[in-house]
């Protein structure tokens, strides 16, 4: 019995051709719009408000670092569209900015707990409540047995972790 052995490349190789490719933001726009469908010079120019030839330009750079590649199946016009390793490049930003903005959601999120916590603490009678628990800080037991400030500072926590987890281990895409 014969086996079949199928490799599912992951991993993009990033050389300096590719952090080139990614340096302008037009190039990332270009791909962007490519993204969806093979477009032309033309359509690419029109989108972007910019000449033929500088579009051409930034496409030359970026079918050197194969990440975009040009179609003419018997057409009329030649189209460009994206690579292999083009997509799984779009695929992982889309994906880190993802995670970046369910971290700033959960830390911003964290935020307004706490914020709404202090507006509440704000608001209790301070003359006659003093917890006998903890002299030095009279208010240490309401804070502590409050499920609001306790969220709080869990989404922030998880927010932060979220967000430096991302950049350290993302920043090469972003």
């Amino acid at each position: 019995m014969y086996y079949v052995k199928i490799v599912i490349e992951t991993e993009i190789t990033l050389d300096k051709k590719v952090f080139e490719a990614l340096s302008s933001e037009t190039r990332i726009r270009i791909l962007k719009y490519i993204k969806t469908k093979a477009r032309t010079i033309t359509e690419l120019s029109k989108i972007l408000g910019t000449s033929k030839s500088t579009v051409s330009q930034h496409l030359d750079k970026l079918m050197e670092a194969g990440l975009v590649k040009k179609s003419d199946e018997r057409r009329k016009w030649v189209y460009y569209e994206l690579t292999e390793k083009g997509k799984k490049i779009l695929q992982g930003r889309l994906k880190v900015r993802i995670l970046l903005y369910i971290g700033w959601l959960t830390l911003i999120g964290g935020v307004v707990e706490l914020l709404m916590f202090i507006k509440w603490m704000l608001s209790l009678p301070s003359l006659n409540y003093r917890p006998i628990t903890t002299p030095h800080f009279p208010y240490f037991s309401i804070i502590i047995s409050n499920a609001q400030f306790l969220v709080g500072i869990c989404l922030i926590l998880i927010g932060l972790t979220i967000v430096i987890f991302t950049y350290r281990k993302y920043r090469y895409i972003l």
